[in-house]
């Protein structure tokens, strides 16, 4: 679910240039980081973060 809002609006605009494709991704990015730095805060060897309809795990950082 995390992408599906930017594959969506990449789709009906048929392009990935498109300001609000560009925004979702970077809020996406963000969201990473902030997994990311959380993981750390807590100074854990992995931290994950899981795409329910795909069911894609993604390591995100590890120490």
């Amino acid at each position: 679910m995390l992408f599906a809002q930017p594959r969506f609006l990449a789709k009906i605009t048929k392009t990935t240039e498109h300001p609000a494709v560009k925004d979702g991704l970077e809020a996406i990015d963000y969201l990473i980081k902030e997994i990311r730095d959380y993981g750390k805060k807590k100074e854990s060897i992995f931290t994950f973060a899981v795409s329910e309809p795909l069911s894609i795990f993604l390591i995100i950082s590890r120490i």
